[in-house]
């Protein structure tokens, strides 16, 4: 196939992903980008004759922003854009005093600024034109005196907008948009055989969407691990492993975990530990009936590896593991559980892979040098367990037609 996809359900997933289009602002199809926050200034919007001009280049663009009367500003000899222009303040002999608009908003969020105040020109300027164009929410351009009013022109080319960015490298305000086949899908002559497969998970599936086989079907060495245990647990090793700064000593350890289930978590989520985050990150939180949930092996469980290896490694005494929650039945489960999957580690084949085998030595070490619970001789019977036990009352009597 031209996707190079070998298995039915990629390639019936991939034809049915329509990619979404956009006609750009050369008028061609291309990949729609999700949308950007950009400032107004650089968004471009299209005419109803198709053209696309500059956002601030339309009178219609301002109806959301700011108040006052619309009024061009000129950048340059050729391009111009529109802002706002409102009275700000009276102009008399004992200088500038605040528009009455103005003045109703320096009472209400201003008290210590004396609304009814006259100020010079410079000091105006400085101190209140500011606080004007943040009620305008705009950008302070220029002034003009008009029979001894001032009116302030403010732009707005800062203001927050919303865009999808082109080939060209402009913003785009909604632009037309399709939804379209894949690229490698639309001119191959197997896009109707592909439409109508199957989307169930198969086998062949989840191991590709795992990373246990490449595009030939062979195994790739994530596979290999995978298949030397049962269930999900092979998937959390193989990650662990590949994860090159994930210490062999650590992980050892951190394999307690996979068959604690929630009796060690406690309170807290049975998803923690450095090696339920590598399985996450690794399998993409997906689930796989009987191998994963949430990317973490079924019977996955933190805490437990804190257990064992203040057992193992500090020697600390399970007197002072024990709690409320955790009892000793639970410890000598994990230890149980621990050495086993160890075990099995190290009767697994053999594997050309470092860290494999820098594993497998480190397995053996705890295996030979632990004691397994179940070895261990049962504790002596209470005196009240000892003596002989009668029943409460006797066995009906058996008569001659029993």
């Amino acid at each position: 196939m031209e996707c190079g996809l070998p298995v039915d359900a990629e390639r019936g997933r991939l034809v049915r992903r329509h990619e979404a289009e956009m006609l750009n602002s050369r008028g061609e199809w291309e990949i729609s980008p999700p949308l950007s926050d950009i400032a107004l200034g650089n968004l471009w919007i299209r005419r109803e004759n198709g053209r696309w001009r500059p956002a601030l280049s339309l009178a219609t663009t301002l109806q959301p922003f700011g108040f006052g009367n619309l009024c061009k500003i000129s950048l340059d000899n050729k391009h111009f854009e529109y802002g706002r222009e409102l009275p700000i303040a009276s102009i008399t002999d004992r200088g500038w005093l605040a528009a009455k608009w103005f003045r109703k908003v320096l009472r209400e969020h201003y008290p210590l600024i004396p609304a009814n105040g006259r100020l010079a020109q410079e000091k105006f300027l400085n101190d209140l034109v500011p606080l004007i164009a943040k009620e305008v929410e705009g950008e302070y351009h220029d002034l003009v005196i008009r029979r001894n009013t001032a009116y302030g022109r403010f732009r707005f080319g800062g203001a927050l907008a919303r865009g999808h960015l082109d080939a060209q490298g402009r913003y785009l305000a909604d632009p037309e948009m399709r939804r379209s086949y894949p690229l490698v899908c639309q001119q191959c002559v197997c896009r109707s055989e592909c439409e109508a497969l199957d989307l169930s998970v198969s086998p062949a599936f989840a191991w590709r969407q795992l990373g246990l086989v490449d595009d030939r079907g062979v195994p790739t060495r994530r596979g290999i691990i995978f298949s030397f245990f049962n269930q999900g647990e092979g998937l959390a090793v193989a990650a662990g492993l590949e994860e090159i700064d994930y210490s062999i000593s650590d992980l050892v350890f951190d394999l307690a975990d996979l068959r604690a289930g929630h009796r060690f978590a406690m309170d807290d989520s049975r998803a923690g530990g450095r090696l339920a985050a590598i399985c996450q990150n690794t399998y993409h939180r997906a689930d796989f009936s009987g191998y994963l949930e949430l990317g973490l092996p079924i019977a996955y469980g933190s805490g437990a590896s804190e257990v064992v290896r203040d057992l193992i490694e500090h020697q600390i005494g399970r007197h002072k593991l024990v709690n409320n929650n955790i009892r000793h039945g639970d410890i000598e489960r994990a230890l149980t559980e621990w050495r086993s999957l160890l075990r099995q580690i190290v009767q697994a084949p053999n594997y050309e892979w470092e860290r494999w085998n820098q594993l497998q030595e480190l397995a053996l070490v705890y295996v030979q040098t632990t004691l397994s619970p179940a070895r261990q001789p049962l504790p002596a019977l209470a005196p009240n367990q000892m003596g002989r036990r009668y029943l409460g009352r006797m066995w009906p009597r058996m008569t001659d037609d029993k």
